[in-house]
């Protein structure tokens, strides 16, 4: 029998990790272990897993074991909040000392469907050794990425992207992106890609796995493996960009100059991701949005990666 493990990053959302851990309960088939790397949380996040018996104490830098309905439970309780990144870069790194075969990771505001499991392991084959859910939940449409254009220099952020129409997918389909909401990974392409890349700190480090990963195996998102999103991304409707923004952009230059195919993409891109950007702030005069755009690009052509913007800092 396979053995399967899931890891969970999570930072602050105790009421919704506790009902993606209820809904683990019920997946099949049953998972061998569950890793939940907790971000440094500030909310009673330790506490909570405490009293269900996930954790053991609010230690920080050791990894607790535990039973819970005869899984076994690591908790691991960062020292500092390293960003979505680092969280899935710790987890990484702690499940190189245990054995599995298969690696389900998610965010901890995921609810997967008793079936979802099943049905990404269905997709596994020698060619394909990373399956990915479909998220489509009320209020949220699933976007597929089929193909990034790293070659044109004017094709900047989301518009580089070709996303698929999901109503025209019969079962599977090949994608070169994926978010960590619920891929799973055999093992040997885990072994193969290595670890998520820390330094980008929140946004891209699943962008930039995918683009790793596509070296060694086809990734495939399956249509009837459903995985739902608890919290339901808002419309932008925010009156000025924030340190989220930041790093979304920052990210994306970064990945451009590492994976651009050639001297325009990687040079010029940043540029004309700049001019857009600061012209659509002057133009609804949100001046604010000056500071984040400016920063974000500076950084990104540095190469300055990491945790350089706290949250909520700008």
């Amino acid at each position: 029998m396979k053995k399967i493990f899931i890891l969970i990053v999570t930072f602050n959302r105790i009421e919704y990790l506790k009902k993606l851990l209820e809904r683990l309960k019920y997946i099949k088939p049953i998972p061998q272990s569950i890793l939940i790397v907790d971000n440094n949380s500030t909310d009673n996040t330790n506490a909570e897993l405490v009293k269900l018996h996930y954790a053991s104490n609010n230690n920080e830098d050791v990894i607790q074991e535990n039973i819970v309905n005869n899984t076994k439970i690591l908790y691991y309780r960062n020292s500092e909040n390293s960003g979505g990144a680092g969280g899935f870069a710790k987890g990484f790194e702690i499940l190189k000392k245990y054995d599995w075969d298969y690696l389900w990771i998610m965010d901890d505001d995921v609810l997967p469907d008793e079936k979802c499991l099943e049905n990404l392991l269905k997709y596994q084959t020698e060619e394909v050794k990373i399956t990915i859910p479909n998220r489509t939940t009320e209020g949220f449409l699933e976007q597929i990425c089929t193909s990034i254009n790293l070659k044109n220099p004017f094709k900047i952020f989301m518009h580089k992207k070709t996303i698929c129409d999901i109503n025209k997918v019969d079962k599977k389909i090949k994608v070169v992106d994926m978010a960590f909401e619920g891929p799973l990974m055999n093992r040997e392409i885990v072994n193969l890609v290595g670890s998520p890349n820390e330094e980008y700190f929140l946004q891209y480090d699943d962008t930039d796995y995918a683009t790793r990963a596509k070296q060694y195996t086809d990734i495939e998102w399956i249509k009837d493996a459903h995985l739902y999103k608890q919290i339901i991304p808002s419309k932008d409707n925010k009156k000025y960009m924030n340190w989220k923004d930041y790093y979304a952009y920052r990210n994306d230059i970064i990945y451009c100059r590492k994976y651009g195919r050639n001297c325009l993409v990687k040079n010029i891109t940043p540029i004309f991701l700049w001019m857009n950007l600061s012209l659509k702030a002057l133009l609804k005069m949100k001046f604010r949005n000056f500071k984040v755009i400016n920063k974000a690009f500076i950084d990104g052509i540095k190469g300055n990666s990491g945790r350089t913007v706290k949250p909520g800092e700008l």
